[in-house]
């Protein structure tokens, strides 16, 4: 079992590292069918997910490796992340936070936090998607809602 689960974890990141993300999530989540208690391949899924923009299914995921690895500050801070591109500050607020109670020098985490305070500054940081009008963070680069490109659409405004 320890041979196809470390090939399972290598294949699944050789597609991740190669953009082939589809057939990553199909491979963990066979994997994940026979062996549901796998943190590194639930870290795995949500990684695919969220390069497919299925935040729903990266916050699903990353919610799976935080009950496995409760005392995990990386879990945290992942879990943290797909819930702030879902829009769940608060919940995004408190994950991070409890990623920096595990690790007090956790810099990803104090940068997520950075962010979820400027989102929170007003409607002067706020930043609103210009094709849908949606709400969407400084730091984003495509809008949750419609999918638009952000970088571009805000370099075409300047």
């Amino acid at each position: 079992m320890s041979e196809d689960r470390d090939r399972v974890i290598a294949e699944g990141r050789r597609h991740l590292a190669e953009g082939r993300f589809a057939e990553a999530v199909a491979l963990i989540e066979r994997w994940l069918a026979r062996s549901e208690d796998d943190g590194a391949a639930w870290s795995l899924l949500s990684a695919a997910q969220s390069k497919l923009g299925n935040w729903a299914g990266a916050e699903e995921a990353a919610r799976r490796v935080v009950r496995l690895k409760r005392s995990s500050p990386r879990a945290w801070t992942n879990w943290g992340i797909t819930l702030r591109k879902l829009g769940r500050v608060d919940e995004a607020e408190k994950a991070q936070r409890r990623a920096l109670s595990l690790d007090p020098g956790n810099e990803t985490a104090r940068r997520e936090l950075d962010k979820l305070d400027a989102g929170r500054a007003g409607p002067e940081a706020a930043d609103r998607c210009p094709e849908c009008g949606e709400r969407v963070f400084p730091t984003d680069t495509q809008c949750l809602n419609c999918g638009t490109d952000l970088i571009a659409a805000r370099a075409a405004a300047q």
